[in-house]
């Protein structure tokens, strides 16, 4: 039977379809219907969107006969799989390399503090390839040395003085950076003890 198009060249998927003919649901098949060698399918009709003056057709996925739409179903799924297998290799890929990234930045801190405690370093980079954001070193263009400095100071910072408590108790604008400068001292100290081997 040959399918009944309305004047926009769409099949109302709301009324009875022609016998022989199924609504795949789906974003895009047209182009995949058609490399497939499809002759007859039509975009899926199914009410109207818009506002006011400014209504449009909605379409969800096409009209098409049953053994095209296993064709289609079929390729969707050879598609899906293919793309999860590119998903997994570029996953795998990037962790890969987050953790070449960190072993990197480790040993950077390791040799720039050789009196940090056991460990530290470790936990440093992690943190900073868990976080992300700049106050931790991790910044496009930064050579790993300078990576390592911001990433130690950051982590000292919240981690050795009572910066966290100052803020939590400070107001105003401006208090971020109030408080980094009230720390600096103590941050200075267990840096310098850091990398000296002097008592912090």
């Amino acid at each position: 039977m040959k399918l009944k198009t309305n004047n926009y060249g769409n099949v109302d998927v709301r009324k009875k379809l022609p016998s022989g003919y199924v609504h795949v649901l789906g974003k895009r098949l047209a182009p995949i219907a058609r490399r497939m060698g499809a002759k007859c399918f039509a975009p899926a009709f199914i009410g109207w969107e818009g506002n006011g003056r400014n209504f449009r057709p909605s379409l969800n996925g096409i009209v098409c006969t049953r053994n095209m739409a296993e064709k289609i179903r079929v390729d969707l799924e050879r598609l899906d799989s293919a793309r999860e297998g590119r998903e997994a290799k570029q996953k795998r890929a990037r962790e890969l390399k987050q953790k070449r990234d960190n072993l990197l930045l480790a040993e950077s801190i390791r040799v720039l503090f050789p009196f940090a405690p056991k460990g530290e370093a470790e936990v440093i980079a992690n943190h900073a390839a868990r976080i992300g954001s700049r106050h931790v070193g991790r910044v496009s263009g930064l050579d790993v040395e300078e990576q390592a400095y911001r990433a130690t100071f950051a982590h000292v910072r919240h981690n050795y003085t009572d910066y966290e408590e100052r803020l939590r108790y400070s107001y105003g604008h401006g208090k971020r950076e109030i408080c980094r400068e009230e720390v600096a001292p103590q941050i200075k100290k267990v840096i310098t003890a850091w990398q000296e081997g002097e008592t912090a």
